[in-house]
């Protein structure tokens, strides 16, 4: 016989029940994504451990003696380590120290200055020398370690830590500078003909936005340097006078049809506005000035800048032109025309007026030579 309250009385249980039930599901799923948690901080925390363990065992290793150059400082065991060796790495490093406050001024402590090296042997059988490695007790950068002859080589090792030094700056700096230009800080300064090639580079662009900054427009010199990111770089840097080159550059391409080909020799040819403007957006144009070009912008930012210059660049915020101005301590748009003055007074016509005064003289001495030679018969 059904009993009623029997059936009620179960039902009644079973609510219950699957109302207790639910929520300890959720307590169960809550409790799991807790343990992950804790164990997903756990597994960092032994990663970390991991790696200052790895640091203290390379650092514990660090070899006695030391070579101490201003912001670079070599260490060394004497017992493996001889003095040629040492004499190599300290003229090295002396070098290039000198070469790196040129460029960064106290700015380098923060560099170069926060990495150490360490000079280990390595077995050479061959027949180029004894060699030696040289790598930062710590690596923070890119660049790690380098092999090399310590004689007749120095000039690697100085590299070596020049290098060092630009990588470390682009390291530290917000990625948005490194975006800019790579290093981002030179790695030494420019010599005469360091500068006479930056401006064979802006008087040889073909380039109406180049011609404008060599004119004294401002604007125009930070927009070829990249101060400002554009997305139409034809329109940005280039004018119907340069199409004609543009596209006898691009020339015609190997599945270009008849009337294209025609188009393009046309437009070679007559350097009309119109038909080159019917072929010229089919060119993927780049910039006018190499990358490296920007560092020479930096550098008269530094120079200016003076004391703490690196550091005002390396450390700002802000956009590259804010930076720029910080680092150098008057606005950017006088800057460029600093750096515009220096590249034209970079120019080698002084040094072709000379070959063509000298190859004059020559010319009229030998002359004056052929009229005095004696005549025969």
């Amino acid at each position: 016989m059904f009993d009623r309250n029997r059936f009620a009385g179960f039902f009644l249980a079973a609510i219950f029940a699957g109302a207790t039930w639910l929520p300890a599901q959720n307590r169960t799923a809550d409790s799991t994504l807790g343990q992950r948690w804790v164990a997903a901080e756990l597994r960092l925390a032994r990663l970390k451990a991991e790696a200052a363990h790895r640091d203290s065992i390379v650092n514990s290793n660090t070899p006695p003696q030391e070579i101490v150059e201003d912001v670079i400082t070599i260490h060394y065991d004497s017992s493996v380590i001889g003095r040629a060796t040492v004499a190599v790495l300290r003229r090295a490093a002396r070098t290039a120290a000198s070469e790196i406050r040129k460029v960064q001024g106290d700015g380098a402590v923060r560099t170069i200055g926060s990495i150490q090296f360490a000079a280990l042997p390595v077995p050479n059988a061959g027949k180029i020398g004894r060699l030696v490695r040289l790598r930062p007790i710590v690596s923070r950068v890119g660049l790690n370690e380098i092999v090399a002859p310590t004689s007749g080589f120095g000039s690697l090792f100085r590299q070596y830590f020049l290098d060092m030094a630009a990588a470390q700056a682009t390291g530290l700096a917000d990625p948005s500078l490194a975006s800019w230009v790579t290093p981002v800080i030179p790695l030494a300064k420019k010599s005469q003909e360091d500068w006479t090639e930056v401006a064979g580079w802006v008087l040889g662009a073909q380039s109406e936005t180049v011609k404008r900054c060599i004119n004294g427009s401002a604007l125009s010199c930070g927009t070829v340097l990249g101060l400002e990111a554009t997305d139409d770089k034809l329109a940005a840097f280039y004018g119907p006078r340069d199409y004609p080159s543009l596209v006898e550059a691009f020339g015609v391409q190997k599945n270009d049809p008849d009337s294209v080909a025609t188009i393009v020799n046309r437009c070679i040819r007559t350097a009309d506005d119109a038909t080159c403007g019917q072929i010229i957006r089919r060119i993927r144009v780049g910039d006018p000035l190499p990358g490296q070009s920007r560092l020479s912008l930096v550098e008269i930012a530094l120079e200016r800048g003076g004391v703490g210059a690196a550091d005002r660049y390396l450390a700002g915020t802000g956009t590259i032109r804010e930076r720029l101005a910080a680092a150098s301590g008057v606005p950017t748009d006088t800057l460029l025309l600093i750096w515009r003055d220096r590249v034209l007074a970079s120019r080698p016509t002084h040094k072709i007026a000379g070959i063509a005064l000298a190859g004059f003289g020559w010319s009229l001495l030998l002359l004056f030579a052929s009229l005095r030679r004696p005549k025969c018969g």
